[in-house]
């Protein structure tokens, strides 16, 4: 891991960005307009591939993530009937929550090692998921995982968000 570590700030400053955040507010704007329209507090990705984002600088330069739509349904199916109201993604671009976890974890592949199945968390609009019910969705996953019918090895990727929104609480 300090190997791809090195190997990112080392990019950083070959690249020398003026300034790190600079496509930020083009991102947030765009996330807005996209859950504004879907508004989901839980999505999951069921399709074959997954295309890197463009979120305001071109997509990453990293391989398309591939999907398990077979063990995305089955998650699905058995985190709706756990009561999680999930919007269910054919189509979806996964951004650098995703794509920097596995960039570190496997370098820079030709193709990443393993599927992906994509679940994301709106940390963007109010109001957004508590902290508790983030919680049983993982212990909901936990169940699916040891559910499935088929012997897997299953690793989750858990990452975070700072909150976006100035107010001092979320309802919930």
């Amino acid at each position: 891991m300090e190997t791809a570590v090195r190997r990112l700030r080392h990019r950083a400053r070959v690249a020398r960005p003026r300034e790190a955040r600079r496509g930020h507010p083009r991102l947030q704007r765009s996330l807005r307009r996209v859950l504004a329209r879907i508004g989901p507090d839980f999505a999951i990705g069921l399709g074959d591939e997954f295309k890197p984002a463009d979120e305001g600088w071109g997509p990453r330069p990293v391989p398309v993530v591939r999907g398990d739509p077979a063990f995305a349904g089955h998650l699905a199916e058995s985190l709706i009937l756990d009561e999680f109201d999930l919007t269910l993604m054919n189509r979806l671009e996964v951004d650098h929550g995703l794509t920097v976890p596995l960039s570190i974890t496997c370098g820079q592949p030709a193709a990443w090692p393993f599927k992906v199945v994509p679940i994301e968390v709106n940390v963007v609009l109010d109001p957004q998921p508590t902290g508790r019910r983030c919680f049983a969705l993982g212990r909901a996953i936990r169940r699916a995982v040891e559910a499935y019918p088929e012997d897997l090895r299953v690793v989750v990727f858990g990452t975070a968000a700072c909150r976006t929104s100035s107010a001092a609480s979320a309802p919930g």
